[in-house]
């Protein structure tokens, strides 16, 4: 007759067999908390993108290289066009003699003269044509240094503006926990459980979780501030915390 202990399954150890599914269950966990983590980074990659791309078409920085990219092209497509035949149309009137050659009757009919000028080529066409490409070269360098830049900027200010955002929040959650606890001390006192001395400690506790909060609100101001700068529009708090996922917390 087969012996088992506790509700250990048939033919199961039970001891291995617990450790077996515990560590199954943290493997689930990780693959879980990965799975978040990704779906979070991924959300943060998509505001990010967005503000971004509103950088590259408002920045004026960006757009003023932009308008020197586009004189460039300009001189690009007239030195090409310096290589091609240069056709001109005019009108002269032509003189007809009627009788005798010193008569004085003559008519006047327009004739209409079609020239054609074909440049030498030569190596002032082929070097203008070589300096503007290199221009139009330095050119979109230029902006997409410019854009590299901006791009790099606007991460920096987002990300700056997230960490002050989520220690205003932290913030706001201490300044509400003090709160309480300073009525619940100053409830005590009144009690003659606690004393003056406790009383005071909290207020202290409490008046230096309100500075935290207000340094933290003006760091986030600051960097919104620098955020709206580069993206070129106005934008709030409201409108980047509902770009942003809930927290994602790892299983225990």
């Amino acid at each position: 007759m087969k012996q088992y202990s506790g509700n250990t399954p048939e033919g199961v150890n039970g001891g291995g067999f617990f450790m077996r599914r515990a560590q199954r269950l943290k493997w689930m966990k990780t693959a879980m908390a990965g799975a978040l983590l990704l779906a979070s980074a991924a959300s943060f990659a998509d505001v990010v993108d967005d503000l971004i791309d509103g950088a590259f078409q408002n920045y004026p920085g960006i757009k003023s290289k932009q308008m020197t990219q586009k004189s460039a092209e300009k001189e690009v497509l007239a030195a090409k066009l310096n290589f091609l035949p240069a056709v001109t149309v005019s009108a002269q009137p032509a003189t007809r003699l009627y009788g005798d050659v010193s008569s004085k009757n003559r008519k006047a009919d327009p004739v209409t003269v079609i020239s054609v000028k074909q440049p030498l080529l030569g190596g002032g066409l082929y070097s203008r044509l070589q300096m503007s490409k290199a221009k139009k070269s330095m050119a979109d360098w230029m902006v997409e240094e410019a854009r590299r830049d901006v791009a790099v900027r606007v991460v920096n200010a987002y990300a700056q503006w997230y960490a002050a955002h989520k220690k205003l929040q932290a913030s706001n959650e201490s300044v509400i926990a003090h709160e309480k606890f300073t009525e619940l001390i100053t409830r005590r006192m009144s009690s003659g459980v606690s004393t003056q001395s406790d009383v005071n400690q909290s207020l202290s506790r409490l008046g230096q979780a309100r500075a935290e909060q207000a340094s933290y609100r003006s760091a986030e101001f600051s960097a919104l501030v620098a955020l709206n700068q580069l993206v070129g529009r106005q934008l709030g708090r409201e409108m980047l915390s509902q770009s942003i996922t809930a927290d994602t917390k790892l299983p225990n």
